[in-house]
């Protein structure tokens, strides 16, 4: 290998490496610099009514506020939720797929609301009670129940999942 080879090489392995690294740091890096927080997790109820019987349908509404501290604006996708009851590997619902985008401006939080929303047949099995414990509820009983909610957010090259529990 003569000098000049070597030349080239040397500077297109340092210009490689200075791209690999500008990328990281605009989006690798910031993917655990997130703060994903889950401000208010909330239901309602609506009945389906069908052969004589009414089964609510239930909704979640998650607020959550995501916190970019980073200098560089990012973008990502609706997040995606999933919510379990106790400590069943099997969602009782799940977000549905959205192409909505958001932008998270450098260093501030940016407010986002996702919908969960899913039948109670599909929860009774886990939940038996449930419609008498989301009665309760809606009349202003104190929540006694928790759930975990997975919350996935991605885009710009990061994918970052933070579990919380939340009170029903």
């Amino acid at each position: 290998m003569n000098k000049t080879t070597g030349i080239v090489i040397g500077t297109g392995a340092t210009i490689g490496l200075t791209l690999l690294v500008t990328h990281l740091v605009k989006t690798g890096v910031t993917a655990g610099k997130l703060d994903i927080m889950l401000e208010d997790f909330s239901f309602t109820t609506k009945g389906v009514s069908g052969l004589g019987i009414s089964i609510p349908n239930i909704t979640f509404h998650a607020k959550m506020k995501i916190n970019n501290p980073t200098a560089n604006d990012l973008t990502i996708s609706q997040p995606y939720l999933k919510v379990f009851y106790k400590d069943d590997n099997s969602p009782i619902g799940e977000s549905p797929a959205s192409d909505t985008k958001y932008t998270l401006k450098a260093k501030q939080p940016t407010p986002i609301d996702v919908f969960v929303e899913f039948a109670s047949v599909k929860v009774l099995p886990q939940m038996p009670d449930l419609l008498k414990y989301m009665l309760k509820r809606a009349i202003g009983a104190p929540s006694t129940r928790n759930v975990k909610v997975e919350m996935q957010v991605s885009g710009n090259g990061l994918n970052q999942t933070v579990k919380q529990n939340v009170a029903i």
